[in-house]
């Protein structure tokens, strides 16, 4: 696995795909709201 999260060149693409997941998790109603540990993960480190 080659990982190029966080190279600002690929900025537009690691943006465009948590919109995307964003969007399918909404659309199949999927919020972690059962999970506090991972929706507490999600959150604090979508924007890194």
């Amino acid at each position: 696995m080659d990982n190029r999260y966080g190279q600002p060149e690929y900025a537009d693409v690691i943006e465009d795909l948590k919109q995307r997941l964003k969007d399918l998790r909404a659309k199949v109603k999927e919020d972690d709201s059962e999970f506090p540990a991972i929706e507490e993960v999600v959150k604090k480190h979508w924007l890194d």
